[in-house]
């Protein structure tokens, strides 16, 4: 408990540390401030939503611990408020047998307020494939919220999501909090910090991981590279995104 408390605390100042970045580049993104709707495409902040009628896809390379792993997920926004999302993950294991699909998901989002506040509640099922881990993770559910505020050049959010897995023997549930700090420096520049704190009823998953993103958006399109380094196993990831909304 000591030691989750402490990296909660290290991914804790990780995100305030960017923020205080964030206020000392107010002014320099002020240009920015006075485009219009200045985070309507921005398909990489933490509380974009759909609008009605539009599609986001959003492929994602990365690799970490000999395994190379693919994603590509879609999205659809749906009368303003709801949003639906499939999504698929491929791996390759240079070093083991866990080739193949990991697993796939359905899941969807209802805005409950979109002022001061922003608030979303979230749901979704995965279902494991041929190279999931653990093994017996063969389906998944999940619900959760996310709430956080914006302005023009900053956004605060952070995500609650509970989720179980209904195995005779390896019956599982966990909680995961996932805090993120996201800026619009420029025009065209984002940059973000973001952590991860999960507690498993088994101690052998428990988590927490911190990362950070740079981005870079041209009209419906953004290029994102990232890294994060999960604690409990040593593991360091990268990798690279392609957000297109269409």
């Amino acid at each position: 408990m000591r030691k989750l408390s402490l990296h909660f605390f290290m991914i804790s100042a990780f995100c305030m540390t960017i923020c205080a970045t964030a206020a000392h580049a107010a002014s320099r993104a002020s240009d920015y401030g006075n485009m219009p709707d200045p985070v309507g495409y921005d398909t990489e902040n933490p509380l974009f939503f759909e609008g009605s009628g539009d599609i986001l896809s959003r492929t994602t390379v990365d690799y970490g611990n000999s395994i190379l792993a693919a994603r590509q997920r879609f999205s659809v926004g749906l009368a303003g408020r709801f949003s639906l999302n499939g999504e698929i993950n491929l791996q390759n294991d240079f070093d083991g047998p866990l080739d193949g699909v990991s697993y796939t998901g359905i899941g969807g989002a209802y805005r409950v307020r979109d002022d001061s506040i922003v608030t979303d509640f979230l749901a979704g099922v995965k279902f494991g494939g041929h190279a999931a881990t653990p093994e017996y993770e063969d389906v998944v559910y999940s619900v959760g919220a996310r709430m956080g505020k914006q302005w023009s050049w900053l956004t605060i959010a952070a995500t609650l999501q509970s989720s179980w897995i209904f195995h005779d023997t390896h019956g599982l549930a966990y909680i995961d909090l996932s805090p993120e700090v996201y800026m619009r420096v420029f025009s065209s520049w984002r940059l973000g910090a973001y952590g991860m704190l999960r507690k498993a009823t088994n101690p052998d998953l428990d988590a927490e991981a911190m990362g950070g993103k740079v981005a870079a958006i041209y009209g419906r399109t953004m290029y994102v590279g990232f890294a994060q380094y999960e604690f409990s196993h040593s593991e360091l990831r990268f990798g690279g995104r392609i957000n297109i909304l269409f």
